[in-house]
């Protein structure tokens, strides 16, 4: 049986921006996208500018708007510190260390993939990857689209260790 994730974390079901409802099999302990998987216009992403430093939260309407390019600015690179959680459980993904973060804007053009905002691992020496230190992946579901550069070292889309 199917489910829609309004109903899965318990809210009324609703249209996401672009029209689609979202389904999952159980409740999710985490739900990622640049768009509201839920409605409303909730943060997705926090962004650390190249050229200060300087970090902003940004809605999914921030990202398709232009704001979150007219934050980075012309000519400079946006990285994901943050990538927020919208099923409701706070499992936002983060990376604080700035040599790995993966980038969302390159110089001054917001990264997109088939027409929509990407958020690009680069798969390079830079060892891009986003922590999701809250969930506990025992038993879990992973639903994702990636375009692969088949071209890059590594491929791996969820990875992990003994120790991570």
């Amino acid at each position: 049986m199917h489910i829609s994730l309004d109903s899965a974390i318990g809210q009324q079901r609703r249209l996401n921006q672009v029209g689609e409802t979202i389904n999952s099999i159980a409740a999710p302990a985490a739900a990622y996208s640049l768009r509201s998987l839920t409605g409303g216009d909730p943060k997705v992403v926090r962004v650390r500018r190249s050229s200060d430093n300087g970090e902003q939260d940004f809605t999914a309407s921030g990202v398709h708007s232009g704001a979150l390019v007219d934050f980075v600015g012309s000519g400079n690179d946006g990285f994901v510190e943050t990538w927020y959680d919208q099923s409701g459980n706070g499992n936002n993904a983060t990376q604080t260390t700035d040599s790995n973060q993966p980038q969302i804007v390159s110089s001054g053009s917001l990264i997109n993939s088939n027409g929509s905002p990407s958020v690009f691992f680069t798969g390079d020496t830079r060892d891009d990857e986003l922590d999701f230190t809250d969930l506990t992946l025992t038993d879990a579901s992973v639903f994702t689209v990636v375009n692969i550069d088949s071209s890059a070292d590594q491929q791996i889309i969820l990875g992990g260790s003994t120790s991570t």
